[in-house]
């Protein structure tokens, strides 16, 4: 049931993040950068849950 949980989360989170990722993309490249760090965290949150 958590590994539901975790994955409608990060399923969310995913959207959430490409939403500010094309928002970024139009801005500074300070957007761009906490995009990839928000990427990178939803992806090791990804693996330590279903790995």
């Amino acid at each position: 049931m958590s590994s539901l949980i975790y994955g409608a989360v990060g399923i969310f989170l995913i959207i959430y993040v490409s939403l500010h990722l094309l928002k970024a993309l139009g801005k500074t490249f300070l957007g761009c950068l906490s995009s990839i760090f928000w990427t990178i965290i939803i992806v090791w949150i990804f693996n330590k849950f279903f790995y």
